[in-house]
């Protein structure tokens, strides 16, 4: 938005706008004007060039005696996340598969499409919505032009004021106002189920701060701008069971990411506490969770719950989602089962007949998993191989876009085609006498009550 100096005076106006009644102006005023309009037009057009998701690129790679000035030392990749955080890094896939060193700042990412480059090397550090040295970011081009940029019911609009009347349909007024139009946040009240698992499948291969991809995921379905709507108040999340370990880039946390986009949010452990991070010791169950969170304060529609407690995650899913109604549910699920298994750690009173279960017998499997979510209003929208289930709350899916069935998902487990992350098997095959001592088989006992 902008102020009432970048205004473009009456004697500078296109003689078809001008009011009823005033007087034309001077040729060489219109030539003046209009090359001036042409001018901005030209100079937003470049700097608003966000790269995309989706992208084609030249990108620089770091390396030993590689220096930016060396064309040998540039990449041909594609972008895996675009705008949408107000930073100037992007994420790049290369070409020929290389897995290191793909986040690069944006003023060493060239644009196949258009030849520039994806952001100004002044691009600075902005910490304002962070409340440490830890929490950083970039401002990055995604912004909206100073100043009047179009006329509207006689009088110049701002381009705060350019949505209500329609205009973002207009590729020129989205290009010079991507902020106010939804370009770099998004302005989406549903989710395209489909088109966002085709977009996951494509791009959901990287993390800054997780423990595996869980970073470019939260970034599809809650920061891109295709992604879904968050309002400020409802920018807070939840993780459990939270270990301050470093993730695979140098991180701590499945929510880490959120953090440093200036998510509020709290985490809870069994073992451990920090006093420069909100986190607290708590033993989360399914007869306690809503009473913890309630004690701290978790607003009831936030934007994403994490669970990952390795025992009882299937039933605390359960008793959580009666009252607290995230728009995202990410749940780990049990890699050791497989994906037609309907099962889940058996966690009723007396079940298993005391002691601990095996090393292998933790969690729920995929399919059990995605019966407490329906059975709760949720969707399965994606599942990190060998990690996570993520759920959408079903009246925040597009009408007639969610999918059929699970079959995109099928084979994600450790006894099929197998976990490619560096932790591969987290126990021993556990026994049939084991299994039918610690697992619920619901497709066998019914969902229960």
């Amino acid at each position: 938005t902008g102020s009432s100096r970048h205004r473009v005076p009456m004697c500078c106006r296109p003689r078809a706008m001008l009011p009823i009644g005033r007087a034309p102006y001077s040729s060489w005023r219109l030539r003046v004007s209009v090359a001036v309009v042409a001018y901005l037009y030209i100079l937003a057009a470049r700097a608003l060039e966000a790269c995309d998701i989706g992208d084609r690129v030249l990108a620089y790679r770091e390396a030993p005696g590689c220096t930016p000035t060396k064309r040998t030392c540039w990449f041909s990749g594609v972008v895996a996340d675009g705008p949408g955080r107000n930073d100037a890094m992007r994420t790049i896939f290369w070409d020929d598969g290389y897995q290191l060193r793909r986040r690069v700042h944006a003023s060493y990412v060239q644009q196949n499409r258009t030849g520039r480059f994806c952001a100004s090397p002044s691009a600075l550090s902005d910490v304002t919505s962070c409340e440490d040295d830890g929490c950083w970011r970039y401002a990055d081009s995604c912004l909206d032009r100073v100043g009047g940029v179009t006329f509207i019911d006689g009088a110049m609009r701002e381009c705060h004021e350019v949505n209500r009347y329609g205009l973002c349909r207009t590729g020129k007024i989205a290009d010079i106002c991507p902020r106010s139009c939804g370009r770099c946040e998004s302005i989406a009240q549903c989710l395209p189920m489909r088109k966002t698992l085709a977009r996951l499948k494509r791009f959901a291969h990287w993390g800054w701060y997780s423990q595996w991809h869980q970073d470019s995921v939260l970034h599809i379905l809650l920061v891109h701008p295709r992604g879904l709507a968050i309002p400020p108040d409802a920018r807070f999340f939840v993780e459990f069971g939270f270990r301050p370990l470093r993730g695979l880039l140098g991180g701590d946390s499945n929510s880490e990411y959120l953090r440093r986009l200036g998510w509020r949010g709290i985490a809870f452990d069994k073992t451990n506490e920090g006093p420069t991070w909100p986190l607290y010791r708590e033993t989360i169950t399914a007869e306690n969770v809503v009473s913890v969170f309630e004690r701290h304060g978790v607003p009831k529609e936030l934007g994403i719950v994490t669970i990952d407690i390795d025992t009882c995650d299937f039933w605390v899913f359960l008793s959580l989602a009666v009252v607290y109604r995230p728009r995202i549910f990410q749940v780990e699920y049990n890699r050791h089962l497989r994906f037609d298994e309907n099962v889940t750690l058996d966690c009723r009173p007396g079940a298993g007949g005391g002691g601990s279960p095996p090393d292998e017998m933790y969690g729920a499997s995929i399919q059990a998993l995605a019966a407490a979510g329906r059975a709760r209003g949720y969707s399965v929208i994606w599942v990190e191989r060998c990690f996570d289930v993520f759920f959408v709350r079903d009246d925040l899916m597009c009408d007639g876009s969610a999918l059929p069935d699970l079959e995109a998902f099928r084979g994600l487990t450790l006894y099929e085609d197998g976990c490619h992350d560096p932790w591969g098997k987290l126990g021993e095959p556990a026994s049939s006498e084991e299994r039918r001592r610690w697992l619920l088989d619901l497709s066998r006992e019914g969902f229960p009550g």
